[in-house]
């Protein structure tokens, strides 16, 4: 079989169109130049990865100027070739697919000719046998080394060593960010973004979890800037939730339009101008898409964590044959490797089955290094347990933290003191004629 039957042009093309739509999935593939089979190809993603070390966009009318610099713009087919990238059919969520195959196949080629060569010293006469022997050792020891390979522990040592003496003189909250309730920080330590910490938030529908993860994250922005995915609530309701807190007024009020002009005024005054949150309806969103977009926040705005709502919106897509608790097992773990990969802190949603265990497969709770379950108390109204269910760093007992949400006000606050008298915050029972159709919609809206 001759080398050239050993590549895929298709796979070739078909990642270097995902790349020049979604360019920010380069940070997602581990090949080189070299592993391409066709020399334009080569020439094109050197191109492309030249433009990413220098932080500068991938798109066609900047490849082009750098393919020209280069003096290999007409090599490699000139403008019209960028065109058929584009054009090219790919799917840029399958972009970690494509850059496996085309690795696969130049893994192969590699191999026909480090056994090429072996062959060929072998054969050779004037070669003493052991120099045949030394080559073939030498040369399948470099091909099977692999990334992450095992190294003395006291490397690894004198490298945390370092990263303390580092954090010692540093701010706290280059590392640390606090999730605005001193008893919950007094346990789980906050969230760690260097550290790449996963913080899965789990409870059952209507609980408050959204609401206790909007909270992280303005206590998260005061420190440093970051991200917040909706992908089931509308823009408009996660901003009411936001000027409802910043207000003290009624969000429910306010998506009725009933307020007065001086609550108007102080809702304009609120406009979050200088919140560091980027938010998006991110709706059709996979995991794939999601680490895309982080890798642009992380890049041109400097985000440090993300919150997403919730794990079980994520798109990716499987094979009918996988069943559900393992797709979702699947995407925890991609979760996790998004955090890792790219220092980012995050907290993740996540509901819950009604023994208080994480919906879908045990493993999204294994790859979590924190997981806090939400449930309402029995007993009193407006309290919320949160359960300490995990915490990977922890020294001390896991417990939990009582909250409280106050009416109409979507937050928590501690509970501290709650406990003893909240008769007052027990919800008043809807009149049994709430909505009367003869009295028409306008009184019944007023109410």
């Amino acid at each position: 079989m001759h080398t050239k039957d050993l590549s895929s042009p298709d796979s070739e093309a078909a990642l270097l169109g995902a790349l020049l739509i979604n360019p920010a999935l380069i940070q997602e593939i581990s090949i080189q130049p070299d592993d391409f089979y066709l020399r334009p190809n080569r020439r094109i993603f050197a191109a492309m990865i030249e433009l990413d070390a220098n932080q500068s966009a991938i798109d066609p009318i900047t490849l082009s100027a750098e393919l020209t610099h280069r003096g290999q713009l007409i090599e490699v087919g000139g403008d019209a070739r960028i065109a058929e990238l584009v054009s090219f059919p790919s799917f840029s969520g399958n972009a970690v697919h494509y850059a496996a195959r085309i690795k696969e196949w130049s893994d192969r080629r590699k191999l026909i000719n480090l056994a090429n060569k072996i062959a060929k010293a072998a054969v050779d006469p004037e070669q003493p046998v052991s120099a045949a022997q030394a080559l073939a050792l030498e040369s399948f020891s470099d091909f099977g080394a692999v990334d992450n390979a095992a190294v003395p522990v006291r490397d690894w040592i004198a490298d945390a060593v370092a990263e303390i003496e580092r954090r010692r003189n540093s701010p706290l909250s280059e590392f640390i960010l606090p999730t605005g309730f001193s008893d919950i920080d007094r346990v789980i330590d906050g969230l760690s973004p260097p550290d790449g910490t996963l913080l899965m938030l789990s409870g059952e529908w209507g609980v408050g979890k959204t609401i206790l993860a909007q909270d992280f994250a303005m206590s998260f922005q005061t420190f440093s800037p970051g991200a917040f995915y909706s992908l089931e609530m509308s823009a408009f309701r996660l901003s009411l939730r936001m000027l409802s807190v910043a207000t003290g007024l009624s969000a429910k009020a306010m998506k009725k339009g009933k307020v007065s002009d001086g609550e108007m005024e102080e809702i304009e005054r609120a406009d979050h101008a200088d919140v560091r949150i980027h938010t998006s309806y991110a709706r059709g969103f996979d995991t794939a898409t999601l680490r895309a977009d982080l890798v642009r926040l992380k890049r041109d705005h400097g985000i440090t964590w993300f919150v997403l709502d919730y794990l079980g919106l994520l798109a990716d897509k499987f094979p009918g044959n996988v069943p559900e608790w393992e797709a979702q097992g699947q995407i925890g773990r991609r979760l996790m490797d998004i955090c890792r990969d790219l220092e980012l802190g995050a907290v993740v949603i996540h509901t819950q089955t009604k023994s208080g265990e994480l919906a879908g497969a045990a493993k999204i709770g294994y790859d979590g290094d924190i997981h806090l379950s939400l449930a309402p108390d029995e007993v009193t109204a407006g309290i919320v347990e949160v359960k300490i269910k995990k915490n990977r760093d922890g020294e001390g007992p896991l417990g939990s933290v009582d909250l409280f949400a106050p009416k109409d006000t979507p937050k928590f606050e501690s509970a501290a003191g709650q406990r003893i008298d909240l008769s007052q915050m027990e919800p008043k029972p809807l009149p049994a004629t709430e909505f009367d159709p003869t009295a028409g919609f306008d009184k019944w809206w007023n109410n």
